[in-house]
């Protein structure tokens, strides 16, 4: 039975409509449902029909969407290609929605990502609709963070001219011995990065991580270096996930940042420190303890 045999049969649609329905999707290529709520009949009632015929339980995605930490289980490439997304966990199950229930390939991705977090799941149909509005959560995170990036950008590239300049003009000046810190000091790379530390890009996306990791209950933030680039992992229900890859030009600009909230010691980078410091979030305090710990490619932050 399709959906509008099924809506007639409910008293829904009038079977006079039916070709007409059908005309309308062939010309415009409309889908059925914009065509349907177009016509007065409600998303939840079409959604509500088709978990019928599909026999598959239905769920409607209400004005607080999804909480951030279940996308962590699905990532968002694989949810995209096969549009299906995490709705929840409840007693240890993944509560999925499928935009088709029916999609064998999207079943074995599914099972394999069951099997991959060790997490049983259970289907539920949503709406395309519903599902936009988990795909614009995913990309809330990168989103944030790929603005403030691309402000960092525009200040590097300001930041390196200038201090390229002055290196430049001093050149021509004679100088005497100096202290192997004293050197570092007077390094054009390391003026440049005391000086990203303190931009509000930085701050910005360090205050973006801690907000997501927060809205997730995520218990964990990791911090590292990978040699190509910077990967931030958040610990949901003590599985950790990958939530964002940053470029590598930032790594030491969010370590010290952060370092300096928790008033640790910049120059210090071969040995673990600890430390912590509150923020204000959502109107809530928040305690956060710290740790850095030296790596192979750089410090890593938890």
């Amino acid at each position: 039975m399709t959906i509008l045999e099924a809506l007639v049969q409910r008293n829904i649609v009038s079977p006079k409509d039916v070709p007409v329905i059908q005309k309308e999707m062939d010309d415009t290529g409309v889908t059925l449902d914009a065509i349907l709520q177009g016509r007065g009949i409600s998303e939840q009632e079409i959604l509500r029909v088709k978990g019928e015929i599909l026999e598959v339980p239905t769920r409607i995605i209400d004005a607080s969407g999804v909480p951030f930490s279940v996308l962590e289980f699905i990532p968002e490439d694989s949810a995209i290609h096969y549009k299906f997304a995490p709705l929840a966990v409840n007693d240890g199950v993944l509560e999925v929605g499928l935009v088709d229930p029916d999609n064998i390939e999207a079943r074995d991705a599914l099972n394999f990502i069951s099997s991959k977090i060790n997490m049983p799941y259970k289907v539920f149909l949503i709406s395309t609709e519903d599902f936009e509005k988990i795909l614009g959560i995913y990309k809330g995170l990168s989103a944030e963070v790929t603005e403030a990036l691309d402000d960092l950008d525009t200040e590097l590239k300001t930041d390196i001219a200038a201090v390229a300049g002055k290196n430049h003009k001093d050149e021509s000046n004679i100088r005497t011995p100096v202290s192997a810190e004293q050197d570092d000091q007077d390094d054009p790379k390391s003026k440049l990065d005391t000086k990203i530390v303190e931009d509000a890009p930085v701050t910005k996306i360090v205050a973006t991580i801690l907000r997501y990791a927060t809205e997730g209950n995520a218990s964990d933030i990791h911090i590292e270096h990978m040699r190509d680039n910077v990967r931030v992992r958040f610990r949901v229900d003590g599985v950790l996930n990958t939530s964002l890859m940053l470029p590598i030009k930032v790594h030491s600009a969010l370590i010290a940042r952060i370092k300096i909230l928790s008033n640790m010691r910049l120059d210090e980078k071969r040995k673990p420190q600890d430390g912590r410091f509150s923020a204000k979030i959502e109107g809530k305090k928040i305690d956060f303890r710290v740790s850095t710990f030296p790596t192979y490619y750089g410090e890593k932050i938890v």
